[in-house]
């Protein structure tokens, strides 16, 4: 009798154990939402109230439409919360995110998110340190991110986990935090499309996966917080037992103990493969966590009211925490921004992950602790940059890198009428790339040729030197396999033209077709 005893509380452990471990397991079984918890409907209307009341810094933005990605499997909008003093423009400062309800059931994970934006928005311009949060970033709210799945949990079933796709067979659903890219498949998961931790037919088949991933491809996200219930623990990059590189794990390790510490939660690790939080960090180098909160999926509303509380500080800390290692990346030549990749010497990532800085402002981040650091900035189409940096103790350092642009003229000849002007094209790294080179009078106004600035004027003679071949050779071809070319030009035995000063510039240019390279502008005042 005590041995049958003993095996019934075990099973009752292990079957709690799963359930406190949501993230890893199927959970428990609750009776019909408590009505205060907010389903998908109340949640949209709850961002829209907060943008009506705060219009100068709260904007409700519909995700699939803003960044053209599709709507759930059964026809919802995604709605995120961006808080930013000036929010209806793209501003360049660090992008954070708070994304909470990837499993539908985890009803007090919306709470926190919804709590956040109330707090921010009431707080700013009364506290300093909300005032000086908003102003700094631009921050960006989901309460949830599978309104199918909430609004199932709501009318139909309470414990219902995953989204709505239809699997057939009778079969729903694909548990989101196992449908991203990065590390699809590698542990934590399920192919039996009735299972809870069921990763879908292919890494992000999903429509909320794919809202996400165009979500975070444009906003180059500097730090993601997950929002998952429940477990009261704080889970670091990544999953099955894997981490980053020695010296950047170490540093997450670090701040995930202070997270941990003003929440009065744990440590601990993700348990599966094709997460978010874990996405982020390899796509956008995000200083991203999973906090797993509370102690039910949906407890009593007034615990989850106090739990929220209890993680406040925790998420004011991660706001606030300065990014170790940020700036801007620019063409020297033009001062458009740069989309550069990053290399640290000595971190040799397992994954090939990606450290790049975004394309519309050149902003970067990354997220290294203190000490020194020698960074390699490259670009297509540029020369690459090392730059020593130390990181401080406490705080962060700027640095803005100018690139150069690979593509450069070398000038043979006086530039004396009725003689030949000899042009020596070389783009480094830009070996059998295609060439277009041309001659104006001014620089100013410049011309953009297929997104890049091209930095002579679009004039009679720019138009005539690509154009009249016995006057300007070579205008247009293909670089060598040492990626140099030689263009000539004809100056004219016009003795009225002594004294024109005429400038030269070129560009490479892919197949596809895309700019490579663009050179600086090369003046030569033509004489007698």
């Amino acid at each position: 009798m005590r041995t049958w005893s003993a095996f019934f509380l075990l099973v009752l452990l292990l079957a709690l154990n799963l359930a406190a471990q949501d993230d890893c397991g199927p959970g428990t079984t609750l009776g019909p939402p408590d009505p205060r918890y907010h389903d998908d409907k109340e949640i949209a209307a709850e961002l829209l109230t907060l943008q009506n009341s705060y219009p100068g810094l709260a904007l409700r933005v519909e995700l699939q439409k803003t960044y053209s990605a599709p709507r759930t499997h059964e026809g919802r909008v995604i709605h995120a919360l961006k808080i930013s003093d000036n929010v209806s423009r793209d501003e360049d400062e660090p992008a954070i995110l708070i994304v909470s309800n990837h499993h539908a059931r985890e009803l007090i994970t919306p709470e926190i998110a919804l709590d956040l934006g109330r707090c921010l928005l009431d707080g700013y311009g009364k506290d300093p340190a909300i005032t000086a949060r908003v102003n700094a970033n631009e921050i960006w709210i989901c309460p949830t991110f599978n309104p199918d799945g909430l609004a199932y949990v709501f009318s139909t079933n309470p414990m219902w986990r995953k989204n709505r796709r239809n699997n057939g067979g009778g079969a729903y659903g694909v548990d989101l935090n196992r449908n991203y890219p990065f590390m699809f498949g590698l542990c934590g998961y399920s192919t039996d499309p009735k299972s809870d931790l069921y990763q879908g037919p292919s890494a992000a088949s999903e429509p909320e996966t794919k809202t996400m991933i165009a979500f975070a491809e444009q906003e180059r996200f500097a730090k993601v917080m997950d929002f998952h219930s429940y477990a009261r623990d704080v889970r670091k990059p990544y999953g099955c037992n894997l981490c980053l590189p020695p010296v950047l794990c170490n540093y997450y390790i670090s701040v995930q103990g202070t997270l941990a510490s003003l929440a009065g939660y744990r440590k601990n690790n993700s348990c599966c493969g094709g997460g978010h939080f874990a996405y982020q960090v390899y796509r956008n180098g995000a200083l991203s966590f999973l906090t797993e909160t509370g102690t039910a999926f949906q407890p009593p509303y007034n615990e989850a009211v106090a739990e929220v509380a209890r993680i406040r500080p925790m998420l004011d800390y991660f706001m606030d925490l300065a990014i170790p290692l940020s700036g801007n990346v620019r063409n020297r030549l033009t001062g458009e921004p740069v989309e550069a990749d990053m290399d640290v010497a000595g971190i040799q990532y397992q994954f090939k992950e990606i450290r790049q800085s975004e394309p519309v402002f050149g902003r970067y981040h990354y997220f290294l602790p203190p000490g020194g650091f020698s960074v390699t900035f490259r670009a297509v189409g540029y020369l690459p940059v090392t730059r020593p940096v130390v990181i401080p103790a406490t705080g962060g350092i700027v640095v803005n890198m100018d690139l150069d642009p690979s593509a450069r003229i070398t000038l043979r000849g006086s530039g004396r009428i009725g003689t030949t002007l000899f042009l020596d094209l070389s783009s480094t790294g830009d070996e059998n790339a295609l060439y277009l080179a041309g001659a104006a009078l001014s620089t100013q106004p410049s011309q953009q040729i297929l997104g890049r600035v091209f930095p002579l004027a679009p004039d009679p003679l720019f138009l005539a030197s690509i154009s009249v071949p016995e006057v300007f050779k070579n205008t247009v071809g293909t670089l060598n396999a040492g990626a140099m070319a030689t263009a000539s030009v004809a100056i004219p035995s016009e003795p009225a033209i002594a004294g024109v000063t005429v400038y030269f510039a070129f560009l490479t240019a892919d197949t596809t077709p895309r700019v490579r390279s663009v050179s600086a502008p090369t003046k030569v005042i033509l004489n007698k």
